[in-house]
């Protein structure tokens, strides 16, 4: 059960949209979580303080946070200080440097850490099928690590 908000990137950005699908995804399928708020953060810090602080007094206690970056999430991590609401689940994603600092501190629950190595070897067999005149999918997903305490 909670009451859970999500922080949104750039509009129109690819990774604003597919992680937005994901989550949408996803919380359509949880039993008794309800989206309370979602709103634009441009992967900003400190817009996310800013939006995640009149949510915040709009709709008064907040259980989860998903932000579609780590900027984002401690942005909202902050605001959540501010206003008291310590025990907040709050989830990033980039697995930034200061993101895995705050999930082992205890400040956000997990971050999603892309896999560069993946994408990288990917990308050159890829090119060498194009090289080759092999066909070529249109879309290659590649597997994420979720980072959490």
């Amino acid at each position: 059960k909670g009451r859970v908000v999500e922080l949104l990137g750039v509009p129109g950005a690819s990774s604003s949209i597919e992680r937005d699908q994901g989550f949408s995804l996803v919380l359509r399928e949880a039993k008794g979580l309800r989206l309370v708020a979602r709103d634009e953060a441009d992967f900003d810090r400190a817009k996310a303080a800013a939006r995640m602080a009149k949510i915040i007094a709009v709709e008064g206690k907040i259980d989860a946070v998903f932000a579609l970056n780590d900027e984002m999430a401690l942005g909202a991590v902050e605001a959540l200080r501010a206003a008291g609401q310590t025990r907040t689940l709050v989830v990033g994603f980039d697995a930034t440097a200061a993101a895995l600092a705050a999930v082992r501190g205890g400040a956000m629950a997990a971050t999603i850490a892309q896999r560069p190595d993946l994408i990288g070897r990917q990308g050159v067999h890829i090119a060498r099928q194009i090289l080759d005149r092999a066909p070529v999918e249109s879309y290659v997903p590649i597997p994420l690590e979720l980072v959490k305490i």
